[in-house]
């Protein structure tokens, strides 16, 4: 309608220009210009009617469709106010649980705690007893440790005393040996000299024999010339030989050291051979008498004395039976005192020198045993 208004004056000059450019109007034309102006205004009046229903219908139109999109839209609301509800009743039902289960939670962290703070006091009370019991072996320790300190001292001592024993046994078996040697040299020099007295006697009778059948007249002996110079004679040959003059006293007096011996007694048994090679220092039992010395002193655990006993024996007769005796009893010391080392090397030279003995075969038991 306001359109048609609005536009009316322009319509009513459209319909008026063509009478104005002729310019001559009539009064039939202005009839005619009437009815058509009427006819105008009716059928702008029926189109402001017709303008008015349509807006109105679509006015109504417009409105019942709004309704009808607000009740969807509120039935819509309405159903997701509803899942809401129902998701809200489960947020609930959630949180309740997770109440709940916190609350467990709670419960269990407050046990744990619990425990953790006993647990704790107690591996404080285990810390205390270990730092008490490392002290008390703390103070063992320093106890040990002056114990061995002293105890080391006192080795040291006992190893001066042994050292300073072993020096004087040593300075002892030298003199000993030196004694005994020079002993030895003496009875070897009354020997060459008994041996030489004997061989002028000897040379004198033969002379004075050549000189008695040369001459004719008969031989004369005189008792007491005759014993000072056949005495040494004999006795010598009694030391090497065993003659009858010597052999009976000799052997009885090494008998007893060998009874001696097999008894036990072996002071006694040491006592008898000493005896034998002093008063006999060239009979035919030396060699056994000194390996029997040897097997005294063993017998008594004078382990070094044996074995200069036992090197003598080696030494003076290395082509005796007892040589290899000797030396398997030397070796035998040397391990008595653990020098197994130079017990290898005696036992070494005894396989060495005397492989066919009895003594050789032990000897290699021995070095095998090592």
């Amino acid at each position: 309608m306001k359109f048609i208004t609005r536009h009316r004056s322009l319509l009513f000059c459209l319909l008026l220009s063509p009478l104005l450019t002729q310019c001559i109007a009539t009064q039939q034309d202005l009839k005619s210009l009437e009815l058509r102006l009427r006819t105008v205004n009716n059928k702008m009046r029926s189109l402001d009617m017709n303008y008015e229903d349509l807006h109105e219908e679509t006015t109504n139109r417009a409105n019942k469709n709004t309704v009808e999109a607000l009740q969807k839209n509120l039935a819509t609301t309405a159903n997701s106010i509803d899942q809401l509800q129902n998701q809200l009743l489960q947020v609930k039902g959630q949180m309740e649980e997770n109440s709940h289960h916190y609350g467990k939670l709670q419960e269990e962290a407050q046990d744990y705690r619990d425990n953790l703070s006993i647990r704790f006091h107690d591996l404080h009370d285990g810390i205390e007893n270990l730092r008490m019991s490392q002290d008390d072996l703390t103070a063992r320790i320093n106890q040990l440790e002056q114990r061995i300190e002293n105890n080391g001292k006192l080795i040291r001592d006992v190893s001066e005393d042994l050292n300073k024993e072993k020096a004087a046994r040593a300075a002892e078996i030298a003199e000993l040996a030196r004694r005994e040697a020079n002993a030895a040299a003496r009875a070897a020099k009354a020997a060459e000299e008994a041996k030489a007295k004997a061989r002028a006697a000897a040379a004198n009778a033969r002379r004075a024999e050549k000189e008695q059948a040369s001459s004719g007249k008969p031989r004369i002996i005189e008792p007491a010339a005759s014993k000072k110079e056949i005495e040494p004679t004999a006795t010598a040959k009694a030391g090497t030989s065993g003659s009858a003059t010597e052999q009976d006293p000799a052997k009885e007096l090494y008998d007893s050291g060998i009874a001696a011996y097999s008894a036990e007694k072996f002071k006694e048994a040491y006592a008898a051979f000493t005896n034998y090679i002093e008063k006999y220092p060239t009979g035919n039992l030396k060699a056994n008498a000194r390996f029997w010395l040897g097997d005294s002193l063993y017998a008594q655990k004078e382990y070094e004395l044996a074995i200069l006993e036992y090197q003598k024996v080696i030494a003076d007769y290395p082509k005796h039976e007892k040589a290899p005796a000797a030396l398997l009893k030397q070796g035998l010391a040397f391990e008595k005192l653990n020098d197994n080392d130079t017990a290898k090397l005696v036992y070494y030279k005894l396989v060495d020198d005397y492989p066919d003995s009895k003594q050789a075969a032990l000897g290699q038991k021995r070095l095998d045993s090592f």
